[in-house]
Order: C-alpha cells, then structure tokens, then sequence
C-alpha cells in the first residue's frame, strides 16, 4: 500500500510487547525505524501487559454478572492507556503522533457487546494524519456501534483490528470511488451491508445460507416472493397479465 509515492505500514503490538515501559519504548523505537525507511506507519496497540484480565478482576470483584455494555466501557480503558503512552513516547523520539480511540479510528460495529463484529471502517482520519506525517496509533479490541456506544470484539480483537485497518487502508487507495461511497454512509450514521440472494428452490442457496447463518447470524432476513398469474400477453392490461408480489 502506498500513500503520496510512500508505502503504508500498520505495526501491531501485543500485550506483552507493551509489559512495561522498557518494551514499550523498544515498540516506539521499532515504529520510527519504519519512519526512517520510508513508510508511512499506522499502529495498533493492545493492553499493557494483562491490564484486560485485572480489569476483569476489578469488574468480578463487585459480585453478580457486570453489565456487557459497563463492561465494555472499562475494558476498552487498557487499550487507551496503550495508545496514550505509545504517543507519548513517539513525542519524546521527535515523532508526531495521535492516539485515537477505536471509535476516533472510524471503526464501526455492530451493537453485541463483548463480542462486536466490525462492520466497516472509515479511515479518513488514519489517511489525513498519515498524509500529514503523524502516526496514528490506534487502540485494539474495540470500536463503535451505530449509536455511538463502546464495543469490544473480543479476545484477539486488537489482532482483528489491525488487520481490518490495513484492509480499509488499502480499500481507500485502489477504490477510492468505492472508499468515497463508504463512508459517506458511514457518516451518514449507517453501514455497508453484505447481501446474499437467493433462491430457496436451489439447492445449492440453500446449503450456503445454512452456512451463513450458522457463521454468522444476519439481522434481517428479507424474503420476496414472485408469482405469475394467467399468461403473459403483450399489450393485455387485464387481469390475466403477469403480476409480481
């Protein structure tokens, strides 16, 4: 991926990259390196260390089941400390950067907390500030709903996010007439839906949507049904014309 003539690269670090300070700054050190060679970087970060697990400790420790969507809202805490401290850090090698929430990212998800799917992503932003020489260093594992909420994707997330930013990146540079469709919807508040059609007379269709929805539940399921009545004539208005329900 390219962007002005200079390849794009998306680092992803893991939590135990970012254990502790020390690891951190070997991350920051490795994103400049990447700088200095010429690429243009984006990063993603996951929590420090097990920061995830102590959270969800600190979450258990009040007894009963935690609400899903307080849940998310603390939980989405250790990547933010994550991408604080890594810009920080870059600040501190004379490298400009911003740390950007999933939903700041342009990362939009559907509204399951704690175990959100990634519907799309605008990455507008990730493209300006790149464009501008700055870093954007983006927190894994979440994003946001329609609604602005806080969503996580999940253990692994923040492996799913970097791959999803690289993705939309790339998508922005070789489509930028479908890159621009995207997310004018986004803006608008909505988000790029697959759509399958089928026949349910096929049965072919019918071992794939079975496949479909076991993978993946869909959240509306649209059922036309066409018929004919009488014979078709041409130029016969009455009522043994073809009709379509």
């Amino acid at each position: 991926m390219t962007i002005l003539g200079r390849p794009i690269l998306v680092q992803k670090f893991g939590g135990s990259s970012l254990s502790d300070t020390a690891r951190l700054e070997v991350c920051a050190d490795r994103v400049v390196t990447a700088i200095e060679r010429g690429y243009r970087v984006a990063v993603v970060v996951s929590a420090m260390g097990r920061a995830t697990d102590r959270l969800l400790d600190l979450a258990r420790s009040l007894g009963g089941d935690p609400d899903p969507r307080a849940l998310d809202l603390l939980l989405a805490t250790g990547e933010l400390a994550s991408t604080a401290m890594m810009a920080m850090a870059l600040a501190q090698r004379d490298t400009r950067a911003v740390p950007l929430g999933g939903r700041e990212a342009g990362i939009r998800t559907d509204p399951h907390h704690g175990r959100a799917r990634i519907l799309a992503i605008d990455p507008t932003r990730l493209s300006d500030l790149m464009s501008e020489g700055v870093v954007p260093v983006v927190a894994g594992f979440q994003g946001g709903s329609s609604i602005g909420e806080i969503t996580t994707i999940g253990r692994g997330g923040s492996d799913t996010t970097a791959v999803a930013i690289a993705a939309a990146l790339e998508e922005a540079q070789e489509n930028p007439a479908r890159f621009a469709a995207t997310a004018s919807l986004l803006r608008a508040g909505m988000a790029p839906l697959p759509v399958f059609v089928a026949s349910l007379k096929d049965p072919v269709s019918v071992a794939t949507l079975e496949h479909l929805f076991d993978a993946a539940p869909p959240a509306v399921i649209l059922n036309c049904t066409a018929f004919a009545v009488g014979s078709p004539h041409d130029g016969d208005d009455g009522p043994d014309n073809p009709l379509t329900m």
